[in-house]
């Protein structure tokens, strides 16, 4: 392939990206050439807390951290649990928080608000132990086994089927639920969702769990290498993460469920 066809081979791509991209960021471009969010030297993890443990949490295992005031970063956004299904008042927008570069890792939600608001396919049945969902992924590397299950308590009360659509990953399986997740992530723009349904502030005190919200909160947080921003065909899929609404009729099993699929 010649340079000039290469060239326009990634200018279309780059066309095309951008026509996929939200309503707001096409605005944007129009006017700003728009990069990644710049990193900061040593960059704090921001809390969405209305509930107050997730600060003392982190706190416990020697993890600086500091309340979100809703500007963008490229920094880790530690979403706690229940702060986004509950009727707590959001500082920021955190779509754009990832788009522009940060990583949202995202604390287990109701499941009622999940399933009715969201689209996501909570399991009713908790569940025990993890396994890798990759064999080559680095999140369980050289952790004990006891780090991924077999708690005082289930690992996870509710498991989330992998969607279909959205480009997730599974990064961790629930044992003996097939097809479900306890840790999933997905790009958006310049940054990364990961959702995690394991209750890791309730087990805060044991310490194979401590072992394991460690590595999740490094996975989670670790540098994005994209070189242009990650806008999907089926992103749309995502939406409700960001603007949660009932399901209406005309699509009763919500954005996650491709289309002709089986249940």
């Amino acid at each position: 392939m010649t340079p000039r066809v290469c060239i326009a081979v990634a200018a279309l791509a780059t066309a095309q990206a951008a026509a996929a991209a939200p309503t707001w960021w096409q605005r944007l471009t129009e006017a700003l050439t728009i990069h990644p969010a710049s990193t900061e030297a040593v960059a704090p993890i921001e809390v969405l807390d209305p509930s107050g443990n997730v600060a003392p949490w982190l706190a416990a295992m020697g993890i600086p951290c500091r309340p979100w005031d809703g500007l963008e970063r490229a920094a880790l956004l530690v979403v706690g649990k229940d702060a986004i299904s509950g009727s707590e008042p959001i500082p920021g927008d955190i779509e754009k928080f990832v788009a522009l570069g940060g990583k949202a890792l995202i604390m287990p939600q109701d499941p009622v608000w999940l399933a009715e608001f969201v689209g996501l396919e909570p399991s009713p049945q908790p569940c025990l132990r993890s396994v890798p969902g990759d064999p080559e992924q680095a999140i369980a590397r050289g952790l004990a086994s006891e780090s991924l299950g077999s708690w005082p308590a289930p690992i996870s009360p509710t498991p989330i089927r992998l969607p279909q659509r959205g480009g997730w990953r599974s990064l961790l399986d629930a044992v003996g639920q097939a097809g479900y997740s306890l840790l999933m992530e997905a790009d958006h723009g310049w940054g990364r969702i990961t959702v995690c349904a394991i209750d890791l502030e309730a087990a805060a005190s044991h310490d194979p769990a401590k072992l394991l919200a460690r590595r999740i909160l490094s996975h989670a947080a670790r540098p994005s290498r994209a070189t242009a921003p990650s806008w999907r065909a089926d992103r749309d899929a995502n939406r409700r993460l960001f603007d949660p609404a009932p399901p209406d009729a005309a699509n009763e099993k919500g954005f996650y469920i491709r289309v002709g699929a089986a249940p």
